[in-house]
């Protein structure tokens, strides 16, 4: 049963969603191609993070936060937040290849480490190498709360492949009411506003989930759209 509520918020913005469908996958096509790598993370997506992270110490959910792709760490430095507004004792793991970067010169991991140390932030463990590599053998054995961010940079069917790999590996470590926040998860039935930039990553996780008990839940991202699920067993 549809929820009448959720119906009269999303119900604007189907027309709009779908019109900008055509516009949007063009420009996520053209953008790949460039492979900037920017963060393009909303100040409401930093703030849904925060506000999701934090539940899962203040629930006392066992095991350490990961982010698979972190760019520059503006994300990461959130969750590093999280962690030190809580003094916990839990590790944040980022998993990056820092090997492509927009800015000649100074370098993503650089550019990483500077942010972190001008933000006073305790400094993550860094998994620097081929996501899917690091990811099978590098990952806690017990996980809290994972963002997955694989960006712009692949075509859907690629990045939908990508997807579905970081979340068969992720999945198994998740703890019983562990988060996992999905970026560039667009519906255009249910998401309000937000653009379609990856849409593999719908495709991906729709695929993934058929299967299991959790639901997928739509945030508001404000220009941007994500994601998460709740894990129940």
């Amino acid at each position: 049963m549809n929820d009448p509520n959720l119906v009269a918020v999303t119900q604007p913005y189907k027309l709009q969603n779908r019109i900008w469908g055509s516009v949007n996958r063009y420009f996520s096509e053209t953008y790949s191609r460039r492979s900037t790598g920017r963060s393009v993370a909303s100040l409401e997506q930093r703030n849904n993070l925060y506000l999701l992270a934090d539940q899962t110490v203040a629930f006392g959910i066992e095991g350490d936060f990961v982010e698979i792709g972190c760019q520059d760490g503006a994300t990461a430095r959130v969750l590093a937040s999280v962690l030190d507004h809580h003094q916990a004792e839990r590790q944040l793991h980022v998993y990056d290849t820092f090997d492509r970067d927009p800015v000649p010169g100074i370098g993503r991991l650089n550019r990483f480490d500077r942010n972190f140390r001008v933000n006073g932030l305790r400094y993550p463990i860094v998994h620097r190498g081929e996501i899917e590599t690091t990811l099978a053998n590098e990952l806690p054995e017990r996980i809290a709360f994972v963002h997955i961010d694989l960006a712009v940079g692949q075509l859907p069917d690629l990045h939908s492949q990508s997807m579905w790999k970081c979340l068969e590996m992720v999945y198994p470590r998740m703890s019983v009411g562990a988060i996992g926040v999905l970026m560039d998860y667009h519906d255009p039935d249910r998401t309000v506003g937000g653009w379609d930039a990856n849409p593999g990553v719908k495709q991906a996780c729709d695929r993934f989930f058929r299967t299991k008990p959790e639901c997928i839940q739509i945030l508001y991202g404000g220009s941007c759209s994500h994601a998460f699920f709740r894990k129940v067993w």
